[in-house]
């Protein structure tokens, strides 16, 4: 078997990071959905021809994920 050494293309990791948000939006895993949304948008930004407004169109759906979180209490995970 071969190992591969090299990183990853950027365009692919930005369409695994992508599907992988999909899934957990779909799957209601909110936490997971937002921190595969980040990566994506890492992997985007290392594009050259990324125009500003699509820079800014991603960040605005990367904040509406980690806001789409919901709260969570302490007390509400107790048992009584």
């Amino acid at each position: 078997m071969k190992v591969r050494k090299a990183s990853l293309k950027s365009k692919i990791r930005y369409e695994y990071y992508e599907n992988l948000a999909l899934l957990f939006k779909k799957s209601n895993y909110w936490h997971y959905h937002a921190f595969a949304f980040y990566n994506k948008f890492l992997a985007a930004q290392k594009n050259p021809r990324l125009t500003l407004k699509e820079k800014g169109e991603l960040s605005d759906k990367l904040l509406l994920s980690v806001l789409s979180i919901p709260p969570v209490t302490l007390e509400s995970h107790q048992s009584k």
